[in-house]
């Protein structure tokens, strides 16, 4: 995972400072849409590289989120061979950071038989080829509004409540981001 993260960070592109031009400045400030003070703020605090930490935070917490093929393979009680087949057949769901293969942790459900979230593969396959994984582990991540137990809920607890996949292909359907 420290290799992964380090190439994570060194694959992130440089933020090029910019400063607001003094029209664009003035037009701010006298819309009251921003204090020249908090403006000033926020281009120091820019200047200091606070956009590229957000990124990496970002992916980091992403990355957390996941398992190694290693660990992956351990949980199931499979061997690498066996988990390589499954994500490249769609009954695992992996994505790739930095040439290591990475399996996010909402798949998986200790209580199935299997250890997979019921519908797995079902899921795998709707999820539109545009998708990136940031917006997969999102959705998946994510209270929907459709999705209502006690309250809105994520995809994952809905599936293992309820047993309503139909909802859950509405809901990434329906979710505009198709």
């Amino acid at each position: 995972m420290v290799d992964a993260l380090i190439e994570m960070v060194l694959a992130q592109r440089p933020v090029v400072a910019t400063s607001v031009g003094r029209e664009q400045r003035q037009l701010l400030i006298e819309s009251g849409a921003v204090i020249e003070g908090h403006l000033a703020a926020v281009e120091a605090k820019v200047g200091r590289g606070s956009l590229a930490l957000a990124g990496i935070e970002s992916q980091f917490s992403r990355l957390i989120r996941t398992a190694s093929l290693e660990k992956t393979g351990a949980y199931l009680g499979w061997d690498e061979k066996a988990v390589r087949a499954a994500a490249s057949e769609g009954r695992l769901y992996v994505f790739d950071v930095a040439g290591r293969l990475r399996f996010p942790r909402w798949q998986f459900h200790r209580a199935a038989p299997d250890g997979l979230l019921p519908h797995l593969a079902e899921l795998i396959d709707l999820v539109p080829p545009h998708w990136t994984p940031q917006v997969v582990s999102g959705f998946m991540e994510t209270s929907q509004s459709r999705l209502v137990t006690e309250g809105p809920t994520r995809p994952t607890e809905y599936i293992i409540r309820t047993g309503d996949f139909d909802a859950v292909r509405d809901a990434i359907e329906s979710s505009g981001w198709r």
